[in-house]
């Protein structure tokens, strides 16, 4: 429900036929309100629509002194509503405003009345009457009257309690009031009574989300799917779901299936295509991206995505070939893929090459090229080329703090900790609540130094900035760790583990456990890790370096 306006930002006028018009006085106070409207002076202007509204009962006119009395909170609200209802008896924006102003003032059973009429306004515009009153109950809580708007969803559910929209409205009205609890129930019970509307599964998978029930979410969403195989947005939003939850053989099924029954959809080939890239299944991932060249539209995505192919399989000249065909807004991607291949060939100045010419037909983006670059040179296990590559770019934008912490990241990996400390502390000085840079330098000094105290202090304020950042958490735990504060190191390492339990985090929960003398708890810990990635460095370095 819109709330109401003021009238000067109405341009309507009444009907030539208006009495308004058959009146000079009546015309000559119309004009009066019009102007003290567009000045500003409303409570003037009031007076004299009030007037003209009552004497002509002109519809616009009515609306227009019901609105401006709404907006004013005056005492002739409610009569300006009620004369408005009489007027536009199917006007359901008149409809609303009556239905608020009862429930503002608590007369509950003039609101649920009001309620059945705004319901029967809706059905004659073709529209969701129980969603024109969730729309005013929304309003209402604005306002403060939550628990009086809850009262009119519940009588007008239970008085309606064979129709699943009304407890649907419900669950939409209590969802944005955030009483997720009694919304889910609500939606509970408007899929019991009618499981074949899409709207009902995916709120309340969205509500379950919201409150961090992935997996239940998913279940609902799995639920509507099987109810209804050839809903696409539930089959989409369950695959959505998945992909988000790295889900992707499931993800891709779903896909697979939608297929069967869609085998031209560009968006469809593409998505799976991009799945069985992941999942490594080569022959179905190119069945679906040769297809999508036939879309004139899609063809440089598909020649990209295709090149990708062939690299899987081994065929490198065929995955060039791909790349080199891909023009438009993909061609700066497509560069970088060849340029990777250059340097895993060793062939490092044509590589180079192509990421110079890129950088001069794209100047705006020259900076992620330049961390691109590097990024594959560190890759392909070219340390001193890709810190090369970053000086320069430096030295050309010396205040760009991306660049500025590639290089010294990629100093570390060269065992250069005085480099890394220059560029952290120069990202610092230009802005000291950088927390990536915070923690960086704070690991930096906790892993390869004694500094302890002044790593802890780095990675305090990094943990202040981003307190859910599982590798600022990872850090502290480590730093407290290298002090000789186990339970405390456990407990946040922990806590970061339980965000994101990668390699490295997996291996230092581990470790510290080792030397807390829970052996069996860390061997499990790694165990874990290893299934997850079976030859992660981290996890793998740890164990032969500790075992006995």
């Amino acid at each position: 429900m819109a709330s109401p306006a003021m009238a000067e930002q109405d341009v309507e006028i009444p009907s030539s036929r208006s009495p308004v018009f058959a009146s000079p006085d009546l015309m000559s106070r119309y004009l009066a309100a019009e102007i003290n409207a567009h000045r500003g002076r409303l409570e003037e202007a009031l007076d004299d629509y009030w007037v003209v509204a009552q004497a002509s009962l002109d519809p616009m006119v009515v609306r227009r002194a019901a609105r401006i009395a709404l907006h004013l909170s005056s005492e002739r609200a409610l009569p300006a509503v009620e004369l408005w209802v009489r007027v536009s008896p199917d006007a359901i924006d008149a409809h609303q405003a009556l239905l608020l102003l009862h429930l503002k003032e608590g007369q509950q059973e003039k609101a649920l009345a009001a309620a059945e009429e705004l319901m029967r306004a809706a059905a004659i515009a073709g529209k969701d009457g129980y969603l024109e009153i969730a729309a005013v109950a929304a309003v209402a809580t604005v306002s403060g009257d939550v628990d009086k708007a809850v009262t009119l969803l519940e009588a007008v559910a239970e008085k309606n309690s064979e129709d699943s929209g009304s407890y649907y409205a419900l669950g939409v009205a209590l969802f944005g009031m955030k009483e997720y609890v009694r919304a889910e129930s609500a939606l509970r019970q408007a899929i019991d009574l009618h499981k074949d509307d899409a709207r009902y599964w995916m709120l309340l998978s969205r509500l379950l989300s919201v409150q961090e029930q992935f997996d239940e979410a998913e279940k609902v969403l799995s639920q509507a799917v099987s109810h209804h195989p050839e809903e696409r947005i539930l089959q989409l939003a369950y695959a959505s779901s998945l992909v988000t939850h790295n889900k992707y053989q499931a993800a891709f099924e779903v896909y697979r299936n939608m297929l069967k029954a869609e085998p031209d959809d560009p968006e469809l080939l593409q998505t799976a295509g991009v799945l069985a890239i992941e999942l490594t299944l080569w022959p179905e991932a190119r069945l679906y991206l040769e297809k999508l060249l036939e879309y004139p539209k899609m063809r440089d995505h598909a020649r990209l995505l295709l090149g990708k192919v062939e690299l899987g399989v081994g065929d490198v000249d065929a995955a060039s070939d791909y790349f080199n065909r891909v023009q438009g807004e993909l061609q700066g991607e497509a560069v970088v893929q060849l340029a990777k291949i250059e340097f895993e060939a060793g062939r490092i100045e044509s590589g180079h090459k192509l990421f110079d010419q890129q950088r001069l037909a794209e100047p705006e983006q020259a900076i992620a090229y330049y961390l691109a670059e590097a990024e594959l040179l560190k890759s392909a296990d070219y340390i001193e080329e890709g810190l090369a590559v970053l000086a320069t770019a430096i030295e050309i934008h010396p205040d760009d703090l991306d660049l500025l912490y590639a290089h010294g990241m990629l100093s570390i990996d060269n065992g250069d900790i005085v480099t890394l400390e220059k560029r952290m502390r120069e990202i610092i000085a230009a802005d000291p609540d950088n927390a990536l840079a915070l923690n960086a330098l704070g690991y930096t000094l906790a892993d390869e130094t004694d500094r302890y105290a002044e790593a802890l202090e780095l990675i305090t304020k990094a943990l202040q900035l981003m307190p859910e950042s599982p590798a600022i958490l990872d850090s502290m735990g480590w730093v407290l760790f290298r002090m000789g504060r186990y339970d405390e190191s456990i407990s946040y390492l922990q806590q970061a583990a339980e965000i994101n339990a990668d390699g490295e985090i997996t291996a230092h929960l581990g470790e510290v456990l080792w030397h807390s003398g829970k052996r069996e708890e860390a061997m499990s810990v790694w165990k874990s890790g290893l299934e997850r990635e079976p030859d992660n460095r981290h996890i793998v370095e740890a164990m032969k370096r500790l075992q006995p």
